[in-house]
């Protein structure tokens, strides 16, 4: 459902849309890549109008063809009050594209329309899609945007085509990051193709920054691929919004170059007012900055263009803990598990929630699930001063713990030999 709590409500526009994901009607299934990679480019292209409220990819994805969709509801769930369904075909050289637009809260359609195109001629349709979807529910363009949506990135069929697999592959979700790296491929295979593909350069390095960051390729081989790769977008479109987007990435991942990286960021959402990366990527540097009242403004943009986004709420429940607004906080928590019950980050931070609130029965109850981790807790006998049982559930949990979460415990286990020596408690380590 939309957020209905103050921490995070929003009122609905009537110049808002969710484009649900267009049904794959080809007969080459692996043709698949090229409808969800033009919803994509769709949403992009969309999300670059300011005078428009446009639902992100991750919000809409579960609303896949092949499901009953009630329109009204999901326009309720995700806050709009325009929806945009349609299917795409491809066959060979040639594509077919049906797209309407629907009041969804009269199921009104507003508009419909068949596109059938050679390949070298789509190039330039998600563009213009994106144009026709803007004026049907009344939104206004600039000069600026109307260029900026037109424009057509690449003449090279092949290099478009590697370009869109590598948006959908990015914009897909694998705990292991395999997706990065996929994408990562396919866009450096689009820039072989057309070496002057400035956006493809710029989505080229933005992958690679990602997986410097993340851990799957943390040498100083890929961080200067990376940089190799956003300096090609430079010198082939400097004022490119996505160009920016990759330098941020950039500084901010391969560097920690943060207040580098947060004025690229700024530049791109001049031009990208309502892409989720781009604020997503500013809400982080502020709380970097430990600016609260500006990273929870930002974030709370970023829920009402992408309301079933996790780790975003996380990180405005966590702002709102940071100023010791708990019950904001919970609220926002309280979102989550409404359509994620079993959200572990969720859980975990409304724990710590209530337990600084001092809310222990609450915590007791949300813990009694038999799914709790053992880190947890540890955290939950601290609570009742059972620090030798704490200490059993740490030592229980790090033998299972990588990574961060093994620091997290070792951590955890040095506070709490600690607090059992305050308390005399000779079991506690």
């Amino acid at each position: 459902m939309a957020p209905k709590s103050s921490a995070i409500a929003v009122s609905i526009p009537d110049k808002s849309i969710a484009v649900l994901p267009l049904e794959n009607l080809s007969e080459e299934k692996e043709n698949a890549f090229f409808a969800d990679g033009i919803q994509d480019e769709l949403l992009s292209n969309l999300a670059k109008i300011k005078d428009l409220k446009v639902i992100s990819r991750t919000s809409v994805m579960q609303y896949k063809s092949g499901i009953t969709r009630n329109l009204k509801e999901i326009a309720q769930q995700l806050g709009v009050s325009n929806v945009v369904e349609g299917s795409v075909r491809r066959s060979g050289n040639h594509v077919r594209v049906s797209v309407q637009l629907i009041d969804a809260l009269t199921d009104r359609h507003i508009w419909a329309q068949n596109y059938d195109r050679t390949l070298a001629d789509s190039l330039a349709l998600q563009g213009e899609l994106a144009t026709e979807i803007a004026a049907g529910v009344g939104a206004t363009l600039s000069p600026q945007e109307k260029a900026r949506v037109e424009a057509t990135p690449t003449k090279n069929t092949a290099a478009y085509d590697a370009y869109l697999r590598g948006r959908a592959l990015a914009a897909g979700l694998t705990t292991d990051f395999s997706n990065v790296e996929s994408a990562a491929r396919s866009f450096q295979e689009s820039v072989t193709l057309d070496p002057n593909f400035a956006l493809a350069w710029a989505y080229l390095s933005s992958a690679l920054s990602s997986a410097y960051w993340n851990g799957i390729d943390s040498t100083p081989t890929r961080l200067a691929a990376a940089k190799d790769a956003a300096d090609r977008a430079v010198a082939l479109d400097p004022n490119l919004p996505e160009t920016h987007l990759a330098l941020g990435y950039y500084r901010y991942y391969g560097l920690r170059d943060f207040r580098g990286a947060f004025a690229e960021f700024q530049l791109a959402e001049k031009s990208l007012p309502n892409d989720v990366g781009v604020l997503r990527a500013i809400g982080l540097i502020q709380r970097r900055f430990g600016h609260w009242d500006e990273t929870i403004a930002v974030i709370r943009h970023v829920i009402a263009l992408d309301p079933r986004n996790t780790e975003a709420a996380g990180i405005l429940a966590l702002s709102y803990m940071a100023k010791r607004q708990f019950p904001d906080a919970l609220a926002v928590l309280d979102h989550i598990l409404a359509f994620d019950p079993s959200n572990r980050q969720a859980i975990e931070i409304k724990a710590f929630c209530l337990w600084a609130m001092r809310d222990f029965e609450a915590a007791d109850l949300l813990l009694t699930r038999p799914d709790i981790s053992l880190h947890l807790r540890g955290h939950q006998a601290i609570t009742k001063g059972h620090y030798a049982a704490a200490a059993d559930f740490f030592s229980k949990a790090l033998k299972d713990a990588h990574g961060g979460e093994k620091r997290e415990i070792l951590v955890d286990r040095c506070r709490l030999c600690r607090k059992g020596r305050e308390k005399g408690n000779g079991h506690a380590a």
